[in-house]
């Protein structure tokens, strides 16, 4: 199994932008913006596992992340940020 390690390299397991586009219903842009941002949507993360996986690909699942969410390394999309300090809150 060849093992994919980028957002490209998905896509390029499809054939590229306009036949991932197709095989996910969306427009190529969509496509284009995956591979732009360096990650991939979370709704998009099993489907795309089980499809590639049914063709002989195996996803290196850190590429499901995005790699520098909001400017702060080490933050998964969707990880909530620390609460606000009460006092600033009050002011």
């Amino acid at each position: 199994m060849k093992k994919l390690l980028s957002v490209t390299d998905v896509v390029s397991a499809f054939g590229g932008p306009d036949a991932c586009a197709v095989w996910a219903g969306v427009g190529v842009s969509a496509v284009n913006g995956w591979m732009a941002a360096g990650c991939i949507p979370a709704g998009w993360h099993h489907r795309l596992f089980t499809e590639l996986g049914s063709r002989g690909f195996v996803i290196d699942t850190r590429i499901f992340t995005h790699p520098d969410p909001l400017g702060l390394p080490g933050r998964e999309i969707g990880e909530p940020s620390a609460p606000e300090d009460a006092t600033d809150a009050e002011a």
